[in-house]
């Protein structure tokens, strides 16, 4: 035993070393056991799937062919009884139950010197890496990397640098899946240094700069990168992706921006994606200054977005059941209404809400501001409609109806409101004076019933006043537009939408 023990090396290292070897020719069956320990000496992580590598040396092709589709498996008793053999020197990577790392150093230089002692041996190891890496995060070969782990797309890209395989490697930079994959998972700046290393062709740097452009907002907020890639050029290779990407998804969470006026070099098309959604938008309504669109959804959230930009900036989120409607009362100031009868008050500076009231006792299913910005008012399916202070945040006022109603709109005094029924009939009611008009055919200057009319066959779901109060237009369930005379009390002209069977 004596002289056992003086034979054994007198440092870490090399009885390391002398341990590797037994081990290596005890398994000496287990192919590519060798190239699997000598993986373990250049990454922090080593997918368990590389220790079935092959024996012998391969190309790109064929390691990820073997990757992907491994020719035999190491028994589970046999890979149990190497990591025991294994177990003081290697252990979880990151708590995670299927990476494997070396800890100590003196360890590692051991694992280099007898497993990786040429340059072409850690080159196939490398290679190896990236195979094994490829096949983790693009398990079923689509080249769209779902669902892959950060620490996985981190070392893929210097893994295959350090094989030389920069085919492999422009593939990757010049798919925007690939690029989508690594921002979603905060690795803007790791993969701008990729950029920098590799010399490409244009798809490389076509990818290269729209990742340039937009790594300020990304590094903040990675779930806008579809947004950025819709607001591309038209005909552009990241808008081109995007519009193939959405083309495959339930298109109803999806916003546009009509009529945008920004700076030439930015102005997009007359119709332009702006942002999509995980729900179904509800309602929109524009700040005072047009310089923020917002955007209620059925699950409750506000989306603000920039009307010039059309980058979304902040998400506020309703304790209520879903967002029914949506008014700015200032340019600061944000009111939201709810499927189940309430409403909110938002200050749009810092997300934050700063009122909350009991409104109705049902659907909340419209809203609007006066034009002084000093009241609000709601309508219901509890056939009630009510005038808020904005303010104070009130009740000043309140009417009922025979029938739920739809819609509100203030004229441009302030002192009427024009309200849409489910029975089809418009109401005007003079709010300051509590004197109501519940008729179709109306005078605005006199303030006086002139006679009675149905304006739809089925409820008015929309109103707006129009030429400075003079003409109301209003819009029903019967697919008709009818535009009203305020001063004569009649209607000037019907716009019938023609329903095809």
């Amino acid at each position: 035993m004596k002289d056992s023990l003086q034979r054994l090396p007198q440092s870490l290292s090399p009885l390391v070393g002398q341990g590797l070897d037994r081990l290596c020719c005890q398994y000496r069956a287990v192919g590519g056991l060798r190239r699997a320990l000598g993986a373990l000496a250049l990454s922090n992580a080593v997918p368990d799937s590389a220790w079935q590598s092959c024996s012998g040396q391969v190309t790109w092709e064929q390691a990820l062919q073997l990757a992907r589709k491994p020719r035999g498996r190491v028994p589970m008793a046999t890979f149990t009884q190497m990591v025991r053999s294994l177990q003081s020197l290697i252990g979880l990577a990151h708590g995670t139950d299927d990476l494997l790392t070396l800890t100590n150093p003196e360890v590692r230089r051991a694992f280099e010197e007898l497993l990786l002692p040429a340059e072409a041996d850690q080159v196939q190891a490398h290679l190896i890496l990236s195979a094994h890496l490829w096949s983790a995060v693009d398990p079923d070969g689509t080249d769209r990397f779902l669902h892959c782990e950060a620490d996985h797309l981190r070392q893929l890209t210097a893994h295959l640098m350090s094989s030389d395989q920069w085919g492999a490697l422009g593939s990757l930079l010049s798919n925007y899946y690939f690029l989508y994959a690594n921002v979603r998972h905060g690795l803007v700046h790791h993969l701008l240094v990729t950029y920098g290393s590799y010399d490409g062709g244009d798809d490389v740097e076509d990818c290269h700069g729209f990742l340039c452009r937009h790594a300020p907002l990304l590094t903040s907020w990675p779930s806008l990168f579809l947004q950025q890639a819709l607001n591309e050029p038209p005909h552009s290779a990241p808008r081109t992706w995007a519009q193939g990407l959405m083309g495959n998804r339930d298109t109803r969470g999806v916003v546009r921006l009509l009529n945008h006026h920004g700076d030439q070099d930015s102005q997009p098309e007359a119709s332009q994606l702006v942002s999509t959604f995980l729900s179904e938008p509800t309602c929109v309504a524009m700040s005072p200054c047009a310089e923020l669109v917002v955007v209620g959804t059925g699950q409750g959230f506000l989306h603000l977005i920039h009307a010039q930009t059309g980058q979304e900036v902040k998400v506020l989120v309703s304790s209520c059941d879903g967002v029914s409607s949506c008014v700015f009362l200032t340019e600061e100031t944000l009111a939201s209404t709810s499927f189940n009868g309430q409403i909110e008050i938002w200050d749009t500076n810092n997300g934050c809400r700063t009122a909350h009231m009991e409104g109705h006792t049902n659907v909340i299913t419209g809203s609007d501001v006066s034009p002084d910005r000093k009241h609000l008012a709601t309508v219901s399916l509890d056939f009630q409609l009510k005038v808020w202070s904005a303010s104070k945040g009130h009740q000043v006022a309140s009417l009922s109806s025979s029938s739920p109603m739809n819609c509100v709109t203030f004229n441009p005094e302030g002192d009427l409101l024009a309200l849409g029924c489910w029975d089809g009939t418009l109401l005007l009611w003079n709010w300051l004076q509590n004197r109501t008009l519940m008729v179709k055919l109306w005078s605005v200057p006199e303030g006086t019933c002139v006679g009675s009319y149905q304006a739809h066959r089925g409820s008015t779901e929309a109103l707006t006043f129009l030429d400075q109060g003079d003409m109301l237009l209003s819009a029903g369930s019967d697919h008709t537009l009818h535009l009203w005379s305020g001063g004569l009390g009649c209607s000037l002209a019907t716009l019938k939408q023609e329903q095809v069977s």
